[in-house]
């Protein structure tokens, strides 16, 4: 263990023992607590729906079957097969939205170093039928389109064809009612992401291992060898990838045992909770009702008068629950994420749960840029920095009680699942786990610009464990600069 390791042990025991007297939150909690540490064994996902004795692979009653479809620490394949005239328009309409495939040269370490998160990146592509086969079965008319901002439109220029996608099983049943409501061992969608700028390959799966280990609902994540065979050539190994369960799929059946509340898909604009504009509040359940009276409630009490704090305070917390959205904000900021709110006004959804009186819940998405320090600006543990662009943290680290909370939860993240010597372990078991799908990708299909990029990138220099080292020991020092140790 490193010296800045030792230290911020150190300071996080003393923390603890003068805080004490705080009552801070329970992780235990938190409506996502199904998370085992990334242990692969047998009563891992016991409460996800899944039954091996009675598995139905195109089951559509709405129970998808986790332990079959996200298994932990394994890698399972994925066949996609193509019509010739079906691939030829998906790769001509790239060429349409984002120019000719590698223009901008063979770079792949990601996004200009100008650049900066979120940004538009212009109209998603469309899907195109495609049949989808996994240990032995297969599924027909399924709906693939590319999907991601920078990781695909930067991909494509670079000259890389690994490129995210999403899968909708039944995207064409109106064209083909035999697939009317076609479910993937109960899944309606799913998303893979191609490990761009990412040269671990880990960092979706242990952000969110991470998350839900500190009480954050988070989406399942695990990892897909993928294997693309367009009519009249060759089967063609697209590479590695991770795949994701989709939020407005079963991850609120999941997560709150009701998945029947307004879910919602906030995109620039008010969705960094300064105003109020349906139009960047993308409903994602429940459309037919043109009803967002709870979002535009819980954005009227944020900015509501402070004058009274315990009023504020108690207006607020009858719309929205601002323990979850600070528990998303300690663990999301201590790991670094540079791509999120207070950085950006997307990559999250709302929930409202309907055992709680629709009561809306801060629902993380989109964990490619996190644990590591990447190209882009982050922000200080402190949040100092903040401004009134970003509400939610601005006014609710200005309240005392509020400001509490935050830095019980950073102090907490320093904690299991997130302590060096447990990630470094769990870093470990799933390099080890992909290493030979990743050793056999070979260019255009991979993300990274060398393979030794990858050998290096757990325990090298500025790789994952040092980052995360590092990181343990800033959060120390700004728990100790606010006061919270003396």
């Amino acid at each position: 263990m490193t010296s800045r390791s030792l230290f911020a042990g150190t300071l996080l025991v003393l923390f603890f023992v003068l805080y004490a007297g705080c009552s801070a939150p329970d992780v235990a909690d938190n409506p996502d607590p199904d998370w085992n540490g990334g242990a692969d064994d047998d009563d891992s996902a016991d409460d996800d729906g899944g039954d091996d004795d009675t598995a139905d692979p195109d089951d559509d009653d709405g129970d998808g079957d986790y332990d079959q479809v996200f298994p932990a620490g394994v890698v399972q394949r994925l066949d996609i097969d193509f019509t010739a005239a079906n691939y030829q328009a998906m790769q001509a309409e790239m060429e349409e939205l984002h120019g000719e495939f590698g223009a901008g040269g063979g770079d792949t370490g990601g996004p200009p170093d100008d650049g900066g998160p979120g940004g538009d990146f212009g109209e998603d592509p469309s899907f195109f039928p495609v049949t989808v086969g996994y240990e032995g079965e297969t599924w027909t008319y399924v709906g693939m389109r590319y999907k991601g901002n920078s990781s695909l439109s930067y991909g494509w220029e670079a000259d890389v064809a690994k490129l995210p996608f999403r899968l909708d099983f039944d995207e064409f049943e109106d064209d083909h009612p035999e697939t009317l409501d076609q479910r993937f061992w109960g899944f309606k969608k799913l998303t893979f992401a191609s490990g761009w700028s990412d040269n671990t390959y880990l960092r979706e799966t242990l952000a969110t291992e991470i998350l839900r280990g500190n009480g954050v609902p988070a989406a399942r994540a695990t990892f897909y060898e993928i294997h693309v065979t367009v009519e009249g050539e060759d089967s063609q190994y697209w590479g590695l990838y991770t795949c994701l369960e989709d939020p407005s799929d079963e991850m609120m059946e999941r997560v709150f045992g009701d998945g029947s509340g307004n879910l919602y898909k906030p995109e620039d604009g008010c969705a960094n909770w300064t105003c109020f504009d349906e139009a960047n509040f993308i409903k994602k359940s429940n459309e037919e009702v043109a009803d967002f009276s709870d979002v535009e409630a819980a954005i009227e009490a944020l900015n509501a008068s402070q004058q009274d704090s315990a009023a504020w305070r108690q207006g607020l917390e009858q719309v929205f629950d601002p323990s979850a959205f600070l528990r998303w904000l300690a663990t999301n900021t201590v790991i670094e994420n540079w791509d999120a709110y207070g950085m950006a006004p997307h990559n999250y959804y709302l929930y409202g749960d309907p055992a709680d009186n629709g009561r809306l819940t801060w629902i993380p998405w989109d964990h490619s840029a996190s644990l590591a320090e990447g190209r882009m600006t982050t922000l200080s543990i402190e949040l100092d920095e903040v401004n009134a662009q970003w509400p939610l943290i601005r006014e609710l680290l200005d309240d005392s009680t509020y400001s509490a909370e935050y830095y019980s939860y950073v102090a907490g993240v320093l904690e299991s699942p997130f302590a060096v010597q447990e990630i470094t372990a769990r870093a470990d078991e799933l390099w080890a786990v992909i290493q030979p799908y990743v050793e056999a990708e070979e260019a255009p299909y991979t993300a990274l610009e060398r393979y030794s990029d990858f050998v290096d990138s757990v325990h090298g220099e500025d790789g994952l464990i040092e980052h995360v080292e590092g990181r343990h020991a800033v959060a120390a020092e700004a728990l100790e600069s606010k006061g919270y140790l003396r």
